[in-house]
């Protein structure tokens, strides 16, 4: 979660209102709040816009059913609807949930930075800035994964990895395996699945794909951090 996304939903902490109406009031970023949103049981939203037209309707209980309709200006210009429960029942952001990730996020984060504020600089003379954001090699333009997060979150799980186990060389298979378990997946946004490391994870970045990695068995997924 970013912090401007979490800016977002404390505007909205008192919004208790139908599924209808987050979607449209979030648009495109809906899909970053879902998981936050809860039913407020019992209650029904006020007010939800129209599916067709997108005009505010007022939802009035009748019978079992909720009816919405226009008002004011705009009563003409939309239809009266009859819905049932599910499509006006309220929903709230859970502030306290989203707070508390977006704390041990920003903790996770400075005890990061200072981790990598003193690792030493690899073999290779690479050097790794701001949490595998950036990776310096000398000679070469440097890695930019500033909006990779997937592959950042692979890149530093294999390599934290290899560097328990003091050895450069794994097998992709085994590194998923160990990746999904972990929960990182979950962190990522959802669990690695592909074995194409090169193709999938790091497409439009083979180049850095080749700086970081050398493929010692293509067929086996036998891969060597350079780094």
């Amino acid at each position: 979660m970013t912090e401007e996304m979490l800016e977002i939903m404390r505007g909205l902490r008192s919004a208790r209102e139908a599924i209808m109406w987050w979607k449209k009031v979030l648009g495109g970023r809906f899909a970053e709040v879902e998981e936050y949103l809860i039913p407020c049981p019992g209650k029904a939203a006020r007010q939800i816009p129209c599916p067709t037209t997108g005009i505010t309707l007022r939802v009035c209980e009748t019978d079992g059913h909720y009816l919405c309709f226009p008002t004011g200006e705009e009563a003409e210009d939309a239809p009266d609807l009859c819905l049932k429960w599910e499509h006006v029942q309220a929903w709230r952001l859970d502030m306290d949930r989203a707070e508390e990730e977006a704390r041990k996020i920003k903790q996770d984060n400075r005890s990061q930075e200072h981790k990598e504020m003193n690792r030493p600089e690899s073999e290779t003379g690479a050097k790794i800035i701001g949490d595998f954001k950036v990776i310096r090699i000398p000679g070469q333009k440097d890695i930019n994964l500033g909006t990779r997060y997937r592959a950042r979150a692979l890149l530093r799980f294999i390599y934290c990895q290899l560097k328990q186990t003091g050895t450069t060389k794994f097998y992709i298979e085994e590194m998923r395996e160990q990746f999904n378990a972990s929960g990182t997946g979950k962190t990522a946004g959802k669990q690695w699945k592909s074995d194409r490391i090169r193709e999938d994870l790091f497409r439009h970045k083979k180049r850095e794909f080749d700086l970081l990695f050398e493929t010692l068995d293509k067929a086996a997924g036998y891969y060597r951090m350079k780094i």
